[in-house]
């Protein structure tokens, strides 16, 4: 009898293309024995946020001043660097600090003020994943790379890709550990080794730099 793959949670006899892209939620994914996420249902009764709430975060590409979305207050720091999110009632803000103008919240959506690297400013939404069986993978591009890439290192599996300058992308894939990397199309910028992909979670992960000097960095999606 085979024996059952304990990073994907396949039958497989060995690791492979296919078995990875059943693992990352590729037509005809089977679930053996217990589920990746037994013993991550401890969020699943998280404290149910005002009915207008918005959330917001910051996503810095570069070394930025604080900056104030309303009453949210994002710290001077390092970057590259991906904050929690803050919880504001639906409404119109006011930006200061580090950045300047107004956006516009609207209540149960999750936003990405961005800043820093190779674009200006901007508010954008998050794609939340809505599967709670599933786990949401987001990829921001602050550089100068014309695309960023998500994938698993070694085996020629990309999750995410084609990620303009300025732009992210979100993808659901099953609850599983594996390594992941980013970088621009012809070359790994960071790798992150076994990256437990939690059921009902987001991670999120952002490509900074310029000029062929580039940074990831990665980040569980958080509320503070």
């Amino acid at each position: 009898m085979r024996k059952p793959d304990l990073e994907f949670g396949l039958w497989a006899a060995r690791p492979n293309r296919r078995t990875v892209l059943k693992g990352l939620g590729g037509a005809g994914a089977i679930a053996i024995g217990a589920p990746a996420w037994a013993n991550d249902d401890e969020a699943l009764y998280d404290p149910a946020p005002p009915a207008d709430s918005a959330y917001v975060r910051l996503v810095a590409g570069g070394a930025s001043e604080s900056v104030s979305i309303g009453a949210a207050i994002f710290p001077a720091g390092a970057a590259p660097r991906i904050e929690a999110y803050r919880v504001l009632p639906a409404g119109k803000y006011a930006v200061s600090g580090g950045a300047s103008g107004e956006v516009t919240l609207a209540a149960g959506s999750s936003y990405s003020y961005l800043i820093g690297g190779a674009t200006e400013p901007a508010l954008t939404q998050d794609d939340i994943v809505g599967d709670p069986a599933k786990c949401g993978l987001m990829l921001f591009n602050l550089s100068d790379a014309p695309a960023a890439r998500l994938y698993v290192p070694g085996r020629d599996i990309e999750i995410l890709g084609g990620v303009a300058t300025g732009a992210q992308k979100t993808r659901a894939v099953n609850a599983l550990t594996v390594d992941l990397a980013v970088g621009p199309p012809d070359a790994e910028t960071a790798r992150f080794p076994n990256v437990k992909l939690r059921r009902r979670s987001h991670v999120s992960f952002l490509l900074a730099g310029s000029a062929g000097k580039y940074a990831a960095v990665m980040a569980r999606n958080a509320v503070s």
